[in-house]
């Protein structure tokens, strides 16, 4: 079911109990922005790579370094390092690897694993997603713009899905100063301006789908951009 606002919508079907710590959520969100999958020939060495910069993020390194002790502290294999003067990175091994690896496939956020979050977690992930690759701003009517930036069309399209889950309309363009990235950009209004809206027809020969829920309303992406709707009305 869905709670509709007038700048999107709000899923009320949430995990009612969490099935992953908090602190494992966090941490994909950061393998998802600042980390990788390590591919060396012995499994042995094989673990997930987390890096931040001291310098420049020292509240986020705070942030990792307490994920990484909550992890040792339930027995799991997490090493800190220095690579120069500036970034720490974390290996993630034995006991929370291969889990990630599991719940994120190749950094990818699948549908199965944001179903399972609680709201409070799918928010705690989206507010790590936008620490990574994005920034925040606030908008002249009141409301949030967000952005944030990935390559990889997968996960574009899944921080779309957790965007909308949250109540947040979203919209995906090429970067016009990054060659093949993507900026998904993330608002949350607290009206809209009639101005902007318009009405279009066009003739159309073939397959109708006609979604149906029990609340009348349903999620969609077209060209990048994502909108709550009603129910259609055709004839199908």
């Amino acid at each position: 079911q869905v709670n509709l606002k007038v700048a999107g919508g709000q899923v009320e079907c949430f995990a009612q109990e969490p099935s992953f710590s908090d602190e494992l959520v966090e941490l994909i969100g950061w393998v998802v922005t600042e980390g990788h999958y390590q591919t060396h020939t012995s499994k042995a060495l094989l673990g997930v790579v987390v890096a931040q910069s001291r310098t420049h993020n020292p509240l986020y390194v705070d942030r990792i370094r307490k994920i990484a002790r909550y992890f040792q502290d339930e027995g799991a294999t997490v090493t800190e390092y220095q690579d120069g003067p500036e970034v720490s990175h974390w290996f993630f091994g034995k006991g929370v690897g291969d889990l990630i690896r599991v719940l994120a496939p190749d950094k990818q956020l699948t549908p199965a694993f944001l179903g399972q979050l609680t709201r409070p977690q799918a928010d705690l992930l989206y507010q790590t997603l936008m620490d990574g690759d994005g920034h925040r701003q606030v908008s002249p009517e009141g409301g949030t713009s967000e952005q944030w930036a990935q390559k990889d069309p997968g996960r574009v399209a899944s921080f779309q899905m957790l965007a909308g889950m949250l109540g947040r309309r979203s919209r995906a363009r090429v970067s016009s100063t990054t060659t093949h990235c993507q900026v998904v950009t993330a608002y949350q209004q607290e009206r809209v301006a009639y101005q902007q809206l318009h009405r279009s027809e066009e003739q159309y020969t073939g397959v109708v789908w006609c979604p149906t829920t029990p609340s009348g309303t349903w999620f969609a992406r077209r060209n990048g951009t994502t909108y709550w709707t009603g129910n259609s009305q055709c004839v199908c």
